[in-house]
């Protein structure tokens, strides 16, 4: 069975090499090269600079695939330019939605959610408004079309995320088993939930006498042990789990009536 972390590579080196092959594409017939219109803000040189980026970028995910928020990254850089400089263009919209779902998913959107929301919304609204330049009727076309595939994209996302909210409710409770994972100490398992009661690394350096690098380093193998990229990544994923330690603990949960 293929895990996590190989189908987000997979997914990266896909993205890798199509975005290499396209800058290569417009390399050879010097499309980097060409003048731009008279009322495109980004210069070609600019796309070049910003592929050369998406393609490091997406390297980089080769590597370290479960980083997420490189995917909003890239996906609010491109999404920015197309709505910039190409209103007919419908994939900004795609790229923005993605933008926001990265965010969702690292668990970036948990506090000031409405603050947070509301600059994602503001922000959008100020990209679209640039547009203006382009004249009045391709600006209203192009707003009322791309808030229109915005709303449609949003309701779909939102009606799967219902449908897996009420999956789960049905499910039974979700657990984070450590007796899966040898090479996690007594202490490590003592941190994991310390660390999920969202107490801080300080916290623990406190508590055990150490240094807060120390601790920081430790958790980061932990981490990785654990398949997430981070303490964000990390709580988002385990956050209401009930957490199980040792074996007779996993038998004395399996036999729960």
């Amino acid at each position: 069975m293929v895990g996590k972390t190989q189908i987000w590579r997979r997914i990266a080196i896909v993205a890798f090499f199509i975005l290499l092959t396209s800058t290569l594409r417009h390399l050879f017939y010097q499309d980097y090269f060409r003048p731009i219109g008279d009322k495109e803000v980004f210069s070609n040189l600019f796309a070049f600079i910003l592929n050369c980026t998406g393609c490091l970028i997406f390297l980089y995910l080769c590597f370290n695939p479960l980083k997420f928020e490189l995917y909003g990254f890239v996906s609010f850089l491109y999404s920015s330019e197309l709505i910039i400089d190409v209103p007919t263009c419908q994939m900004s919209v795609c790229m923005y939605i993605l933008c926001i779902v990265t965010l969702y998913v690292r668990g970036l959107l948990k506090t000031h959610t409405e603050r947070k929301i509301t600059g994602i919304i503001l922000i959008y609204i100020a990209l679209l408004c640039t547009e203006i330049r382009f004249g009045l009727p391709i600006f209203i076309n192009s707003a009322v079309t791309k808030t229109g595939y915005l709303l449609v994209i949003a309701i779909i996302i939102l009606f799967l995320f219902e449908k897996v909210r009420n999956l789960k409710e049905l499910s039974e409770p979700q657990i984070l088993n450590l007796t899966k994972y040898p090479n996690l100490t007594e202490r490590d398992k003592e941190w994991i939930k310390i660390v999920l009661s969202d107490l801080k690394y300080t916290y623990i350096a406190l508590n055990y006498n150490l240094k807060e690098g120390t601790v920081r380093n430790q958790m980061r193998k932990i981490y990785k042990e654990l398949n997430v990229p981070d303490r964000i990544g990390f709580l988002s994923q385990f956050s209401g789990c009930k957490v199980i330690s040792t074996e007779e603990e996993l038998l004395a949960w399996k036999s729960r009536p």
